[in-house]
């Protein structure tokens, strides 16, 4: 029962089950241990294992996938932000500096001197 209920079963694994053990296995909420023993699915254990175990190990690998992708646009984003400011900074600083914003350290410098 836990191979049938493996979150990383997709359409095609059910398609192949039901190719290998001869009979449509699609399994909804609804599925129990009573349809599964009517269906003697226990006799075909081996089958489902198998492509159960592959649909695990495809299910680890999406999710990892999943990790970095978030991860990778959070690192755009940060670079993003930071090539903004940056451009900002450098547009602007030609205007900062002729009303006074960003000489004004120098000048109260000058007049402490």
């Amino acid at each position: 029962m836990q191979a049938i209920r493996n979150p990383g079963m997709r359409q095609r694994h059910w398609e192949k089950i039901s190719n290998d053990i001869g009979m449509p296995l699609y399994p909804d909420k609804k599925f129990t241990l009573v349809k599964a023993d009517s269906m003697k699915l226990l006799d075909h254990l081996t089958a489902i294992t198998k492509v159960s175990d592959v649909a695990g190990k495809e299910y680890g690998i999406e999710q990892v996938c999943v990790r970095v992708c978030v991860c990778l646009v959070c690192v755009c984003m940060y670079v993003c932000m930071c090539l903004w400011f940056v451009y900002m900074f450098v547009s602007c600083a030609p205007m900062w500096v002729s009303v006074g914003v960003l000489g004004c350290t120098c000048e109260r410098r000058r007049a402490w001197s």
